[in-house]
């Protein structure tokens, strides 16, 4: 897929058109990619998040201190956390109950 421009087309397609939304983050929690999808829930443009802003910056208080005190050593012990309900605060400022799947890759 590396050296086929018309898959890799149609990978970048179908991720920013995905049914759900999808992030992908440095181990920090930095925002390194969010598709069309999550950002059309959130009510935001990708290049006001990716780069600038943390996962845990888009979290409300109670979801914050889920993250930091099971969800994160869950993910940092097992590898990967499955259907995890959090919510994320749109730009406006309400809250989007989502349910998230997460998965560590080492590189």
């Amino acid at each position: 897929m590396a050296n086929d421009p018309e898959r890799q087309a149609d990978f970048r397609a179908l991720y920013e058109a995905a049914p759900c939304g999808l992030m992908s983050t440095a181990s920090n929690g930095m925002v390194l990619k969010l598709n069309a999808t999550l950002c059309q829930w959130l009510a935001v443009d990708a290049d006001e998040i990716e780069g600038k802003r943390r996962f845990q910056d888009l979290l409300t208080m109670g979801s914050k201190i889920f993250h930091q005190t099971h969800w994160l050593p869950l993910l940092q012990m097992q590898g990967s956390v499955a259907e995890v309900q959090l919510e994320l605060l749109t730009r406006t400022g309400d809250k989007l109950p989502v349910l998230v799947n997460s998965r560590r890759v080492d590189r």
